[in-house]
């Protein structure tokens, strides 16, 4: 017995397969039965099956191999044997479902039928051509017909060596002579052994490792002279169910596996059913788990791993889904993660395997359909002073979809209650990104020209470190006004932008008409944030206090930011094919991240600053932005002493860095003033420094650098080597 049509096939199936029978005896016989008794089962060739000679066969195989080809013989009253000839039978064996009685020598089955426990593959007898195909890469196999070479199989035997043997051991007949007599007793009943064949471990008959045996090709080809080659192999390996549907991420292509946080991501899945087969009863299950940025990507892909670093309490990633009720707030019962409105959490969503549930998504999908899944997940935004870049998380998630699949005859689908229950399992992984970064700067540096006698380390005459290379922290005087710059940049999604600015807010402006920063609506000086890399800078200032925080340090701006994300939709080719849409809502074929009506605005703070009580009041009273060669113009300073004491101050005016005692005066700009000396103040006097400069020639000219150090406190009132560039003129000629 050979199998026409492949080396494999799938429980179930009906497969088509020739029987050969030679006579050795020099009378006809005639045989009314006949029975297959082979390795999964006993099959009866049935009476509208084809009989052939030898050159009937070879003339029906030239042709097309259907029901009205020429020279076929139904044998209705039974198979008549010429003597010393072989007659061909082609007959059609509907492989069984359930293989839980089938015994297989010494590798009996364990709890899959489908797969023994001492398979090998590194022996390469194991041939596609015996039917040994690999699971993950069925599909290119079937293509083009080749073998899978031995260097891309899987490491374990179990995805690779699956299936039982389906081999004929012998043939049952009930001869009798022809014609109407039914009568029992006239006829015999005869059981012939196949002959012994050539088997590559030596042994003959009905093997005790049949499993193993069937698996080397000079075995599964192995057949007498009279068996054409042309007729297939005689040993056929049945798989278990395998599904025929489909599963594809639609969403993945276009974000990368990225989602942003603040608003619920949709990830858009198409269920495409096989061409011949119904999916009854589908249902969904998802296991996921979220870890931090810490963990490795390995340990975030395997929901099995082990020391994954958990994610911060009230941020965790989930899976949401539509609620009922769109005005109600949900909370997450784990966290207290609060939701946006009308979203609540998943109920078949579970971390492990102990507790899966699942939820029915179709009642029918029928053949050659498809349908959309769309799964739903929601983070929070990171609404601390910290920076969201150290808080970066994953979320390793694993859907499972189970149904019944029922083949299709002609497009007509069987008995509802058959059918095979097969399981198709596709994960992937998301990782969470915030829409925007924000970096903050002083205009004028953390290094101020009029740190008006600050006592802080930073700002001592004496410091351990004058290099301006070396950050130092951000101070400032009591009422000082602080101009603040902000650049906000959006994050990628995919070939796109991840957000869209709205509205900009600064919380700490208490006048209600300056709070906006920026408005779309309200202006049209600003695009709209369409293309990556664009950036939007902002100024604004702030006032430092030392009420502001009991230990004296203040946070420089707090900016709100009023967003959308960038909206992503699935072209309308993509939508289902079954014409229902049961799993989509109001969003349609949007994915990505979502455009809600109510998403929370984006918080970040600005950097942190020591404010303390300054001692002096400095500022530069006058200086003329674009002198002329030749005239004479005064810079002036005014310094207050804001204390009841006296004060002594050390005045230097240099033309290279602080302490330097170079004569300003040059060819270029010639100077007239105190240059150098002390000066004394009383209690809350105010005192002005004035300084006449005359340049000599037309250009960019360097102005000398003015020094004023407090005798008693030993710190800086002025120190303009701090801010190089604002000691530069542009003399006009």
């Amino acid at each position: 017995l050979s199998f026409l049509e492949s080396t494999h096939a799938t429980s179930g199936d009906s497969v088509w397969a020739c029987l050969s029978i030679k006579t050795h005896v020099d009378f006809q016989l005639f045989a009314k039965t006949i029975k297959l008794i082979t390795s999964v089962g006993n099959f009866k060739v049935s009476s509208t099956d084809l009989c052939f000679d030898k050159a009937q066969l070879q003339s029906w195989l030239k042709s097309t191999p259907s029901a009205s080809g020429h020279a076929q013989v139904n044998f209705s009253d039974g198979v008549q044997f010429t003597p010393n000839e072989v007659a061909f039978i082609l007959t059609e064996i509907s492989l069984p479902t359930d293989f839980s009685s089938v015994a297989l020598g010494g590798t009996a089955i364990g709890n899959n039928f489908y797969t023994p426990k001492s398979g090998k593959i590194t022996n390469m007898g194991l041939t596609h051509a015996a039917g040994n195909i690999c699971e993950s890469l069925q599909e290119k196999v079937t293509l083009n017909g080749k073998p899978v070479p031995i260097s891309s199989l899987p490491e374990s035997s179990a995805s690779f060596l699956g299936g039982i043997p389906f081999v004929c051991h012998s043939v049952e007949m009930e001869l009798g002579s022809p014609g109407g007599n039914t009568s029992s007793q006239s006829n015999m009943r005869l059981r012939v052994e196949k002959s012994l064949l050539l088997t590559p471990l030596g042994r003959s008959g009905n093997q005790q490792l049949q499993m193993e045996e069937c698996g080397y090709m000079a075995h599964a080809w192995s057949r007498p002279d009279h068996q054409l080659w042309c007729l297939g192999p005689r040993c056929l390996r049945i798989l278990g169910p395998r599904p025929q549907m489909d599963i594809t991420n639609l969403t993945e292509p276009h974000t990368n596996g990225i989602a942003i946080e603040g608003t619920v991501n949709r990830i858009m899945f198409q269920l495409q059913a096989g061409a011949d087969v119904d999916c009854r009863g589908v249902r969904l299950s998802i296991r996921c788990r979220n870890s931090s940025g810490a963990t490795s990507s390995d340990a975030a892909d395997d929901l099995t791993s082990e020391g994954v670093t958990p994610v911060e309490p009230g941020r965790r990633p989930f899976f949401v889904k539509r609620s009922d009720n769109d005005n109600s707030s949900q909370v997450d019962e784990e966290d207290n993660t609060p939701l946006p409105k009308g979203w609540e959490p998943r109920k078949d969503v579970s971390v492990d395997e102990s507790s899966v549930t699942s939820s029915v998504i179709a009642p029918h999908l029928e053949a050659g359909k498809s349908m959309l899944l769309p799964l739903d997940l929601f983070r929070p935004l990171h609404q601390t002073g910290d920076s969201p870049e150290s808080d970066s998380c994953m979320t390793s998630y694993e859907i499972t979809i189970s149904y019944r699949q029922v083949r299709t005859i002609k497009g007509i689908s069987q008995s509802s209650d058959l059918g095979d229950q097969v399981v198709v399992i596709r994960s992937g992984t998301v990782t969470w990104i915030s829409p925007f970064t924000a970096e903050f700067s002083p205009i004028n540096g953390n290094q101020k020209s009029f740190p008006c006698g600050i006592k802080h380390s930073s700002n001592m005459v004496q410091s351990a470190s004058n290099d301006p290379s070396i950050s130092s922290p951000l101070i400032a005087a009591d009422g000082e006004r602080i101009r603040m710059r902000c650049h906000l940049k959006a994050k990628e999604l995919g070939s796109k932008v991840a957000a869209n600015i709205e509205h900009i807010l600064n919380e700490n402006e208490p006048n209600e008409e300056q709070k906006y920063l920026y408005s779309s609506a309200d202006s049209n000086l600003f695009f709209a944030q369409s293309e990556q890399g664009s950036k939007l800078s902002l100024a604004y200032s702030i006032t430092a206090k030392t009420s502001a925080n009991v230990s004296g340090a203040m946070c420089l701006g707090a900016i709100s930011i009023g967003w959308k994300p960038a909206g992503l939709s699935l072209s309308s080719e993509m939508a289902s094919t079954d014409g229902n849409n049961s799993m989509l809502d109001e969003f349609g074929l949007a994915h990505g991240p979502l455009i809600l009506s109510n998403i929370a605005p984006m918080k970040f703070y600005g950097p942190r600053c020591h404010v303390l009580d300054a001692p002096f009041k400095a500022k530069m009273l006058k200086c003329p932005s674009a002198p002329k060669v030749g005239t004479p113009f005064r810079v002036s300073y005014q310094v207050t002493n804001q204390t009841a004491k006296s004060q002594t101050l050390q005045l230097s005016m240099n033309s290279n860095q602080r302490g330097d005692a170079v004569p300003a005066s040059s060819s270029e700009l010639l100077i007239a003033g105190k240059m150098q000396g002390e000066a004394q103040m009383g209690p809350w006097e105010e005192k002005v420094f004035s300084f006449t400069f005359m340049s000599m020639i037309a250009g960019k000219v360097s102005r000398p650098q003015l020094s004023v150090s407090s005798g008693r406190h030993q710190t800086w009132v002025i120190n303009e080597s701090n801010n190089l560039s604002s000691q530069t003129l542009f003399v006009l000629p």
